[in-house]
């Protein structure tokens, strides 16, 4: 009896923490299935350490495998998107890049200069509207079909985590910044795509954004 109220108290304790992290995910669900799926998510990938804010890094890796859910092929990318936004309100904090230590350089260091991404940046993109069908759970309109590849950046300006869509070149020079390159690079990888990119535009909105932190 003891072990059987045990089993319980965890299943309900994985099932609360999982919808904290995937609110989106369990509305798609239905709550019956969500919690029994908390429950196979649970056995298959216990917790490791005491803190459950990590307990749910496996889930979309656990949905791309999970037989019950194969007819939604985009719901693992929604989780993948949701635990970007999760761990976008657990992340460290930095000084973002702003205006003025943009204005502070010259043409040539500003050519030359490498940002790296703030700790609770997450750079997504699927095969699938996850982003439009995200946005939609969140006031915005649901997507007309499902097939259709979309990106966006998870930030947490103003200590508020948001899911910003991209278009294909502001993402490429977003992935080129995070991989090391410098802003020159970065901006030729998203002219390479898109030869009209409005680069003060793009600026403006990762300056808003708070993206980028340090400059080397």
């Amino acid at each position: 009896a003891r072990m059987a109220l045990y089993r319980g108290q965890q299943t309900g304790a994985w099932h609360k923490v999982l919808s904290a992290a995937f609110p989106v995910l369990r509305q798609l669900l239905g709550d019956e299935f969500f919690e029994g799926m908390s429950r196979a998510y649970g056995i298959a990938h216990p917790p490791e350490v005491a803190d459950l804010n990590v307990f749910g890094a496996a889930m979309p890796a656990f949905l791309n495998n999970f037989a019950p859910a194969a007819d939604y092929p985009y719901l693992a990318d929604m989780a993948r998107l949701e635990w970007a936004v999760h761990r976008a309100y657990f992340a460290a904090d930095a000084d973002a890049v702003n205006a003025a230590d943009l204005e502070a350089l010259s043409p040539a260091q500003f050519d030359a200069a490498r940002f790296a991404l703030h700790p609770a940046v997450s750079l997504f993109s699927s095969p699938w509207a996850v982003v439009s069908l995200w946005r939609a759970h969140h006031g915005g309109d649901f997507p007309p079909s499902m097939a259709a590849a979309e990106q966006c950046v998870v930030a947490r300006p103003r200590w508020q985590a948001e899911v910003i869509a991209l278009d294909p070149a502001r993402l490429a020079a977003l992935r080129c910044l995070e991989t090391g390159g410098t802003v020159g690079a970065a901006l030729d990888a998203a002219l390479a795509l898109q030869d009209d990119v409005d680069v003060a535009a793009a600026l403006a909105q990762w300056l808003d954004a708070a993206l980028l932190v340090g400059t080397k």
